[in-house]
Formats: C-alpha cells, structure tokens, sequence
C-alpha cells in the first residue's frame, strides 16, 4: 500500500494525479502544466515531474485484430498448446521453432468445430449509427442501406484466420514456446519478432541510446 507520493532518488515527484485536487466525479486530476516542475538529468537532459515516466524512445503500439481478442477469450491458444504438448513429445529450441504452413493449418484445423465470438471496431460503430439513426427517426429510410452494410462488415472468420496469419501465428507460437521452453523460452523467442525488444536492441546497438541520453536524441519524456 501506498502511503506518499511516489519519488525517484534525483528528488522528482513522478506521480500524475493530484489526488488533493479531485473533478466533480470525485476523481483525481493530472497535475495542471503550469505547476510542473524542470529537472535535469545528468546530462543535461530535461525532464519533468508529475507525468509519470515517460518512454526515452517511442514504439508504435500494433493493435491486434478483433479475430485474435476472440480467441484470447475463449482460451483457444492456450487449450491447442496443451493438447500440442501431449502429442509432440520434443520440439526446436525457443528460437528456432516457428509455425510452418502445415503448423497452421493444424491450428485452422483444431478451430474448425470451436466457437468464438468478436466485434470489429467498424460493425461496434455501424450498430452507434443505426442507433442514431433510431433516435433521429431516419432510420425508415435508410434501413436497407444499413443492413446492406451490416453484411458487409459482419466478420468473416475463416477470411480473417487467413488474412491475420502473422498476428495469429506469433501469439500461437509463444503459446507453444513456453510449453517447452517456459517463460525464458518465450522470452527468447520474443528476441527476433517483438517490436519493444527489437527497438531497444536496435537502440543500444546503434549509438541511438547515447543520444537519448545527451538530450539530443528522439525520446518521449
């Protein structure tokens, strides 16, 4: 339990919200721009307190397709790996295994007769715009359309297990890893295919991390 505000040694307060100041919700705001205050590294490099830790060097976040959360949730990479485990008795070391075309279609195999439900972003905001259309009473009116539109976006699984193969394939691949390999073998494949790992071997590898350092380089803080 926290009893104070969170500190770093060089004397930053790094905490974001202002809990002495609450908004009309009863929640704790961030802390106004006006009060912050300008540290410097040793280096030379500014920083400031009162939003946290910010990353030195920014990674695009990959966000994964609607297919891959629905089969997250109903635990379908974990259960296939188990059942893999029973009937592959060895398998690569954690860097080499990969998902070939035949692993694949295995898995595509094994989902054939599983159920699992999703929602793309673009059918979640197609059903907001019928719902306005309702409240606007314009929905008379353009009902064909829409429900043209609807079966149009509505999500055609075994398109979508085939054109997010990449996506579907690394989450099954670090599912079957640590089988085997547990989590240092899971963290051992994420050496060549995750994108944080790989910028920051990139960055330390490049003279780019000197840089951050100095205050001359990209960084998010």
């Amino acid at each position: 339990m926290t009893v104070a505000k969170y500190y770093i040694p060089s004397g930053r307060c790094i905490q974001k919200l202002d809990y002495a100041h609450r908004d009309s919700s009863g929640k704790a705001t961030s802390m106004a721009d006006s009060l912050l205050t300008e540290f410097s590294t040793r280096n030379g490099r500014p920083v400031f307190d009162g939003r946290g830790i910010l990353p030195d060097v920014l990674v695009e976040e990959h966000e994964l397709p609607k297919v891959v959360g629905g089969l997250l949730r109903e635990d379908l990479f974990f259960d296939y790996a188990t059942r893999y485990r029973r009937t592959h008795e060895t398998a690569p070391p954690a860097r080499d295994f990969l998902i070939t075309d035949p692993e694949y279609q295995a898995f595509l195999d094994y989902l054939s007769d599983k159920e699992f439900d999703y929602e793309t972003e673009s059918m979640a905001q197609l059903e907001e715009l019928v719902e306005t259309a309702k409240r606007e009473r314009y929905l008379e009116h353009v009902k064909p359309e829409l429900d043209q539109l609807r079966e149009e976006l509505r999500p055609k699984r075994d398109e979508e297990l085939v054109m997010f193969r990449d996506d579907i394939a690394e989450i099954l691949r670090n599912e079957l890893v640590a089988r085997y390999h547990f989590q240092t073998g899971r963290a051992i494949a994420a050496l060549d295919t995750d994108p944080y790992v790989r910028e920051a071997l990139d960055v330390l590898g490049n003279g780019t991390y000197g840089e951050v350092l100095a205050g001359t380089g990209n960084t998010g803080n």
